[in-house]
């Protein structure tokens, strides 16, 4: 049975390092020219990320990050492992480098992998719904009835107007690249 410590996120650190765990990050590595992607050949997790068991623990911490810190040292706080190639099993420590969430989501959006509209798999309108929103606001429905018809929160029509959700429509619609 395992405890509730054991099911705890512990942040892995430089402290954390050992030669051993240097030893098995590298011999699950496939190395290539220096700039080139090396891939990581063991465990990935759901996300698509390369993961390596932690020392002393159950938990596992993912392989770009161990690459950062064996060549770069410890992640400040507050700061992520990016990947330059966008390949989730690169650990070539060219490839990586800090930023803030912020600064991923900009990269993300940057390089077209955001995925937005129908795109999203938790979308609950299409877009041609969405044009109909626009279209009965422009006809002087209130939110809350246009939300009523449409199966959605007053908010979420709301923020479809103000250009916080599906901006792609909004920009087509009112002509401009940053909503007010």
């Amino acid at each position: 049975m395992s405890s509730m410590s054991d099911r705890r996120k512990i942040r892995f650190t430089i402290a954390m390092m050992s030669d051993v765990l240097v030893q098995r990050f590298w011999d699950k590595v496939a190395k290539a020219g220096p700039q080139e992607c090396w891939l990581w050949t063991a465990s990935v997790e759901g996300g698509g990320y390369g993961q390596i068991k932690m020392p002393g623990t159950r938990n596992q911490t993912k392989a770009h990050k161990v690459s950062w810190m064996i060549h770069n040292g410890e992640i400040p706080d507050g700061l992520f492992v990016l990947h330059h190639c966008d390949v989730r099993q690169c650990v070539n420590p060219e490839h990586l480098f800090l930023g803030t969430c912020a600064d991923n989501l900009e990269d993300m959006a940057r390089k077209g992998r955001h995925l937005y509209g129908e795109k999203n798999v938790q979308h609950r309108l299409t877009e041609l719904e969405v044009h109909r929103i626009f279209d009965r606001r422009n006809q002087g429905l209130v939110m809350r009835d246009i939300a009523s018809e449409f199966g959605v929160g007053a908010m979420t029509v709301q923020r479809i107007l103000t250009g916080q959700r599906w901006k792609h429509i909004w920009q087509e619609r009112c002509g401009t690249s940053d909503p007010a």
